[in-house]
């Protein structure tokens, strides 16, 4: 029975866990570092380059590499993480500001977005 009790918590704690993440208000603003973030998880280019600005692909061209180097980077500073470990926080207007990206509970940096006709995009890399 104790067996049974403890499997029970342990299958509703981790669905609890994946709900409060799914239902966590996260700024739109935030979203291209969030595509970002599962993007290299998934090692899905398409979803990396479409988190960036229109002026940040005209710049970058190999981004196969860039995806090579952005999962590189943030394995090496995050480990193998679970989405649920980030916060964000955006400061600016309706056109531009910053989303400062928290980790577990630190803050870790601020990146540049800016509102684009499909949406918010990374403007620095």
């Amino acid at each position: 029975m104790k067996n049974i009790t403890l499997f029970l918590f342990i299958v509703f704690f981790t669905s609890q866990s994946s709900f409060v993440f799914s239902q966590q208000k996260i700024p739109e603003q935030a979203k291209p570092i969030l595509d970002v973030l599962v993007s290299v998880k998934e090692n899905d280019i398409q979803r990396f380059r479409s988190a960036f600005s229109t002026k940040i692909v005209r710049e970058k061209k190999d981004w196969d590499n860039n995806l090579k180097e952005g999962k590189k980077n943030l394995l090496a500073r995050f480990g193998n993480y679970d989405l649920q470990d980030f916060e964000f926080l955006f400061s600016g207007d309706t056109e531009e500001g910053k989303v400062v990206l928290y980790f577990q509970n630190e803050p870790q940096f601020s990146l540049a977005v800016v509102k684009e006709p499909k949406g918010w995009k990374l403007n620095e890399h």
